[in-house]
């Protein structure tokens, strides 16, 4: 990265964290477990709770990476609106994923530098 042209330091100390987890053994798939677990803690454990919350961690991270504010919005409508049922569900989840949205943006605050 030191060799290319319009490196950022943001960039080089992302890549520097990146590494530095990848030395101590810790790569995507620990970030996205840390990411899910108070989804993961609200379950009992079963195979099929665990599934759902890593399903719906992963979900949020996805939304967490778009870029647009309207874009972002404009998912999460799409899917409330063919996921829940009742107003109660449908503002349970959008608030879900407004702090799921917040924590994997503060976890990774690399990802969300300018470039």
């Amino acid at each position: 990265m030191l060799v290319s042209r319009g490196v950022s330091d943001a960039q080089l100390a992302a890549a520097d964290e990146f590494f530095a987890a990848k030395a101590a053994g810790r790569g995507p798939a620990a970030d996205i477990a840390d990411y899910a677990e108070p989804l993961l803690d609200a379950t009992d454990g079963s195979p099929e709770q665990v599934q759902r919350a890593m399903s719906m961690a992963t979900v949020f991270w996805n939304l967490a990476i778009v870029k647009e504010d309207a874009e972002r919005r404009s998912r999460l409508d799409e899917i409330v609106a063919k996921t829940f049922d009742t107003e109660d569900e449908r503002e349970q989840f959008r608030s879900l994923a407004r702090d799921m949205i917040e924590r994997q943006r503060s976890m990774f605050p690399a990802m969300h530098v300018e470039r």
